[in-house]
């Protein structure tokens, strides 16, 4: 995270504007890191007290900063989103079989297991090893409708969860989907 400022030189009255460049988003523990270089910095916190010099009155530029931190942070996670869909649907079409995953899940842990009994070729993407697995999850939720895992897609169309493909399985259609994307080779007769 990058703090610039042109808080140096200021006088009693001067109003400054910051301009933040931040790589998380500003509501987390950030915050706290960016008051302190502020401070650290200049001298001033971004409420209005002065450090170095105590006579100084109350930024004006307080409330352009919370706006502006509010903005970014909005404009940030908008970008976060889409480049969350974005890589869940490339995922997806790049892959017979895609299971979106978490690791401890033993519901995810029995799907995984069941296309492995199967001999079924697979992708397991591990979202809580991910560093933006929660951006993908909240993606694969707006996409799908479904917001929990394991969150099935086969040949590029979206199964659904445990439940799904295990219904599928029971019901001896799950092998004939897998064969048609290409996961599990097609038996021939001798």
């Amino acid at each position: 995270m990058t703090l610039y400022t042109a808080a140096s030189g200021l006088k009693r009255g001067d109003s400054i504007r910051l301009d933040l460049s931040i790589h998380r988003s500003v509501f987390s523990d950030n915050r706290i890191r960016v008051l302190t270089r502020f401070r650290l910095r200049t001298g001033f916190d971004l409420f209005g007290r002065s450090y170095l010099y105590r006579t100084f009155p109350p930024f004006p530029c307080s409330l352009l900063l919370v706006v502006d931190l509010t903005r970014i942070a909005y404009q940030q996670s908008e970008f976060t989103k889409k480049m969350a869909m974005q890589k869940a649907k490339e995922i997806v079409s790049s892959n017979a079989v895609v299971v979106f995953s978490k690791s401890y899940c033993p519901y995810c842990v029995q799907i995984k297991d069941l296309l492995k009994q199967l001999g079924a070729k697979f992708i397991a993407i591990e979202l809580d090893r991910e560093s933006d697995g929660s951006e993908v999850q909240s993606a694969l939720a707006e996409w799908t409708g479904q917001r929990t895992v394991p969150n099935v897609f086969i040949g590029g169309k979206h199964i659904g969860g445990c439940d799904s493909t295990t219904g599928l399985h029971s019901g001896g259609k799950l092998v004939p989907l897998l064969t048609e994307a290409g996961a599990i080779a097609a038996k021939t007769s001798a």
